[in-house]
C-alpha cells in the first residue's frame, strides 16, 4: 500500500489527525520503518494493536474503568487474540502496564480507576 501512495503526485497530505506536510517521501518513510518494526515480532504487535483498540473505543465511549476495559478485551474476539499474544504477567498486570504506557505517551488519562482519552 506504501508503493502505491509513493506513486502518487501529492503537493500537500492533509491526513485524519495531526498537522498536513508536504514531505510525503519523508512521511512514507517512517510509515515504512515502523510497519518493519512491529513486523519483527509479534508481541510488540500485539501490544500495539491492542493500544490501538483500547484508544479507539475510549474516542468512543470518552471515558472507561479499568473493570469494564478488562470485560471490554475479554469480549471482543480480535482483542482476545492481541491479548493473549500480548499479557506478560496477567491480563490485569498486563492491561495496566499498557494503559500507563498510553497515559505516558499522553494518549488517555488515568484519574483513579477511571481511564479517558486525552
Amino acid at each position: 500500500m506504501l508503493d502505491l501512495i509513493a506513486q502518487l503526485d501529492v503537493d500537500v497530505v492533509i491526513p485524519g489527525h495531526g498537522a498536513p506536510f508536504t514531505d510525503v517521501a519523508r512521511a512514507l518513510g517512517i510509515a515504512s520503518s515502523r510497519l518493519d518494526y512491529l513486523r519483527a515480532d509479534p508481541v510488540r504487535n500485539a501490544k500495539n494493536a491492542l493500544k490501538v483498540l483500547i484508544v479507539f473505543k475510549l474516542i468512543e465511549a470518552r471515558a472507561m474503568t479499568l473493570d469494564v476495559l478488562s470485560a471490554m478485551t475479554h469480549a471482543a474476539r480480535c482483542m482476545r487474540v492481541a491479548d493473549a499474544l500480548a499479557v506478560e504477567s496477567g491480563h490485569r498486570a498486563s492491561l495496566e502496564k499498557m494503559i500507563g504506557e498510553l497515559a505516558k505517551s499522553g494518549a488517555v488519562k488515568v484519574e483513579n480507576e477511571t481511564v479517558s482519552i486525552a
